[in-house]
C-alpha cells in the first residue's frame, strides 16, 4: 500500500490520513515565530502533526532520539554551531559555537560531530563537552557505532577515517584516491572511491576488524556516497551523479542488487535506518517530496514540501517520528504506517561449526503474527538455496559467512534476516609409512640400513574441501629433505634418502593447509648397521685343506681372514664356533687365538685351532663353516672346503 499526501492549503499534514488534522499556515510558514530566533515557542509537541521546530533555512543535518533533536546551523554567523531542543519543553539551546562540515549523530544521549580541529562530543545528561580525536583535520560525515567512530578525515587529502572507541586509537583507512564522503554502519564503511582501472566512482564496504574491502557497484555507474547510506546490512545508494538515475539496494548478506522501485524523477537517498528508506524526489512542476519506505513491509507515504528552498534534503527518524529540513527550517512529522502484520523472521544463530562437518539450521524463531503458514527459503554465500525450517548443510572451507533467511507466509508477505555462522578451521589428516605400510601414528617406527635407500611413504586428507594449497613437508633430524606444494588431497610425493650411519633418528611429516591448520607427525626411524661381507676362511693344514681324520684325537688351524670392513683385531674370539656341533676355539698354551697375515695383504689375519671330534664332522663332509661376530656385534659368517684324512670329502 502506497499513500501520498498532498496538503497543498495546509502546507504540511499529518501522515496518519488524507489532511484530517491540517496544520495552519503560521505553525509552519512563518520564520519569525518564537522567543528565540528561528524556534517557536511551546511547550509539547502533538504526535500525528508536522510541526515546525525552527524558522531558519540554514538549519541542516538533523539527529532525532527520543525527546531531543540536535542540528547545525550555519548562518547568521553569530548564531552557527551545534544546537540542541528538548522536544518536551521546547527549548533550544547552543551546545557548540563553530563550523560543521557535514552530517554528524546523536547516539544513546551523545552527540558526535566534526570540525576543521577534531572530532567532538556532547553528552546531554551532564553537559560535558569533549573532543575525543585530533589527529587528522576536517571530521566530517560523522557516523557512530557500538565500537566504532566513523567518517571523512584529510591528511593530505580526505580519506575515510576510524575511531576506536574502546581504546581511544584513531586511523585512516587508505584509499587509492580521496573520497567525497562516507558512511558508517556497526563494523562497516561505506565509501567511494576512483581508482585508475575504473572510469568511475564505485561504492566499495569496508569491514573494520579484518580490513576486507568489497565493491559493491558496477564499473559503468557514477557514484558518490554523499548520496547513500548504509544500515541493517543493506546499502541505499543512487546509482548516478546527476539525473537520470535510480535508487539500488545491495543486500550484505546475500551481496545481491536489486533497484528499488519509486516514484518521480530521481529519487535519491536521505536516510536508511534499519527497513526504513527516507528518500527526496522531484515531480512534475517541480514539486518535491519526502518519502518513507518500509523495505520489510513495502509501506510507503510520501509528504509534499511546500517550500524546499533547495535540492538537499536532510532528515532523521526516531520510532515512529522523523524530523526534516525545508527552507522553513526543522519540521517533526508523526509515522504512523497502517501497515500489514508481515511475518516475522529469526534465522537464529551465531552458529558455530567445524569446516567439513554438518550445521543444522534453525528458523524456529520465526512466526506470523496473524497466524498464517510460513515457507522457508536459505540463501547461502555461495548462492546456494535451501528450503525447510532447519536444513543441514556442510560448510566446505573456514571462514565467518552470512546465511540469509526469507520466510514468506501464505498470503504472499515476506520477511528475512541474516545469521552469522562462524566455521572453524581443521587440521589435515595425515598418515605416514615407509616401503607401502601406512599407519596414522607418529610411534610408528620405520627401518633401514645404513648405506641403503630409504623411502617414506604418506598421504593426507582434509575436512576443509577447499583448503588447497597445502604445503608439506619431511625432515630428518632437524633437516628438511623435502617439501612443496599440492593442489590435490591424497598421497604425498616419496621422498628418499640414503643414511650413512646407523642410529635411531626422528622424521617429521608435516601438512599445512592455506588456512594455517597443520598435522605434524614423528616417526622414529631405526637405521642399522649394513651387514658385513661373508668372512674368508681357510680350514686345515697346508694348502689343501687337510683335515686330520674324523676317528683321531687332532686338531686342526682355521684362518678367519681380515677384510677392510672389519679388521681381525676386531673380532669378538670368544663368539667364534665351527662345524655342525658349534666347536669353540682352543684358548690355551701354544693353540691360543692370534693373529698373523696369513695372505700378506696387509691386514691381520685371525688363527683359531679345533679339536677334530669337537667339531661334528662326519665322513664326507667337503666344507665346513665359522661363525662369529665383531666386538661391535656385527654377524661374521664364511665357510672353507676341507679334506678329511681316511673319508670321503675331496
Amino acid at each position: 500500500m502506497r499513500r501520498i499526501l498532498n496538503c497543498t492549503a495546509a502546507a504540511l499534514a499529518v501522515v496518519t490520513g488524507a489532511c484530517e488534522t491540517p496544520v495552519t499556515p503560521s505553525d509552519i510558514l512563518d520564520p519569525q515565530e518564537g522567543p528565540i530566533p528561528g524556534v517557536p515557542s511551546g511547550n509539547a509537541f502533538t504526535l500525528g502533526e508536522a510541526t515546525l521546530l525552527t524558522g531558519s533555512a540554514s538549519d541542516a543535518w538533523p539527529e532525532l532520539e527520543g525527546d531531543h533533536v540536535a542540528w547545525y546551523r550555519a548562518a547568521p554567523a553569530e548564531e552557527e554551531g551545534v544546537w540542541l531542543m528538548d522536544l518536551r519543553t521546547g527549548e533550544a539551546t547552543r551546545i557548540w559555537s563553530g563550523t560543521v562540515y557535514s552530517a554528524f549523530d546523536l547516539v544513546d544521549g551523545e552527540i558526535f560531530w566534526g570540525s576543521a580541529e577534531g572530532l567532538h562530543s556532547y553528552r546531554i545528561d551532564s553537559g560535558t563537552l569533549n573532543t575525543l580525536a585530533t589527529s587528522y583535520r576536517y571530521y566530517r560525515d560523522v557516523s557512530v557505532g557500538p565500537r566504532y567512530i566513523v567518517g571523512t578525515a584529510r591528511q593530505s587529502s580526505d580519506r575515510p577515517f576510524v575511531y576506536d572507541r574502546e581504546s581511544g586509537t584513531e586511523w585512516l583507512i587508505p584509499t587509492p584516491t580521496s573520497v567525497p564522503a562516507t558512511r558508517g554502519w556497526e563494523d562497516w564503511v561505506l565509501y567511494s572511491d576512483h581508482r585508475e582501472t575504473l572510469q568511475e566512482r564505485q561504492l566499495y564496504l569496508h569491514h573494520i576488524p579484518t580490513g576486507e574491502e568489497t565493491r559493491i557497484t558496477d564499473q559503468d555507474q557514477l557514484l558518490t556516497t554523499a548520496n547513500a547510506d548504509v544500515s541493517g546490512n543493506r546499502v541505499v545508494y543512487f546509482a548516478r551523479r546527476f539525473c537520470p538515475g535510480s535508487l539500488e539496494l545491495y543486500d550484505m548478506g546475500a551481496r545481491t542488487t536489486g533497484a528499488v522501485d519509486l516514484p518521480g524523477i530521481c529519487p535519491t537517498v536521505v536516510l536508511l535506518d534499519g527497513d526504513l528508506l527516507v528518500y527526496r524526489h522531484n515531480a512534475s512542476g517541480g514539486i518535491i517530496y519526502l518519502g518513507f519506505l518500509d523495505l520489510g513491509s513495502g509501506d510507503q507515504v510520501e509528504l509534499r514540501l511546500q517550500n524546499p528552498g533547495n535540492w538537499r534534503i536532510d532528515a532523521d527518524l526516531d520510532g515512529t517520528r522523523a524530523v526534516h529540513t525545508s527552507a522553513n527550517g526543522l519540521t517533526l512529522v508523526d509515522l504512523r504506517f497502517q501497515a500489514r502484520q508481515p511475518p516475522v523472521a529469526d534465522a537464529g544463530g551465531p552458529y558455530l561449526v567445524d569446516e567439513g562437518a554438518p550445521l543444522t539450521l534453525d528458523a524456529g524463531g520465526s512466526y506470523s503474527p496473524s497466524g498464517a503458514t510460513l515457507s522457508y527459503r536459505w540463501t547461502l554465500p555461495d548462492g546456494t538455496v535451501l528450503d525447510g525450517a532447519s536444513p543441514s548443510w556442510t560448510w566446505p572451507d573456514d571462514g565467518e559467512f552470512d546465511v540469509a533467511l526469507t520466510v514468506t507466509d501464505s498470503e504472499g508477505e515476506s520477511a528475512g534476516d541474516v545469521a552469522k555462522v562462524t566455521v572453524l578451521n581443521r587440521p589435515p589428516n595425515v598418515t605416514v609409512g615407509g616401503t607401502g605400510i601406512r599407519v596414522a601414528s607418529g610411534t610408528f617406527s620405520l627401518s633401514g640400513v645404513a648405506g641403503e635407500t630409504v623411502t617414506l611413504l604418506g598421504s593426507f586428507d582434509d575436512p576443509g574441501l577447499q583448503d588447497a594449497p597445502w604445503r608439506w613437508s619431511v625432515s630428518w633430524d632437524g633437516g628438511e629433505l623435502a617439501s612443496g606444494t599440492l593442489e590435490d588431497q591424497g598421497a604425498l610425493p616419496p621422498v628418499t634418502w640414503t643414511p650413512a650411519e646407523p642410529g635411531t633418528f626422528t622424521v617429521v611429516v608435516e601438512v599445512e593447509d592455506k588456512d594455517g591448520g597443520a598435522t605434524t607427525l614423528e616417526v622414529s626411524l631405526v637405521v642399522e648397521r649394513a651387514p658385513l661381507p661373508p668372512l674368508r676362511v681357510h680350514a686345515g693344514s697346508g694348502e689343501q685343506h687337510n683335515v686330520p681324520a674324523l676317528n683321531s684325537s687332532g686338531v686342526f688351524p682355521v684362518v678367519a681372514f681380515g677384510m677392510p670392513e672389519a679388521h681381525a683385531r676386531d673380532f669378538d674370539v670368544a663368539t667364534f664356533r665351527l662345524g655342525p656341533a658349534s666347536a669353540a676355539p682352543l684358548m690355551e698354551g701354544g693353540q691360543r687365538p692370534r693373529l698373523e697375515d696369513r695372505d700378506g695383504d696387509g691386514l691381520d689375519d685371525l688363527v683359531l685351532t679345533f679339536r677334530v671330534p669337537e667339531v661334528g664332522l662326519s665322513p664326507g663332509d667337503a666344507e665346513v663353516c665359522l661363525a662369529g661376530a665383531t666386538v661391535a656385534g656385527d654377524a661374521l659368517h664364511g665357510c672353507s672346503p676341507i679334506r678329511i684324512a681316511g673319508g670321503g670329502g675331496r
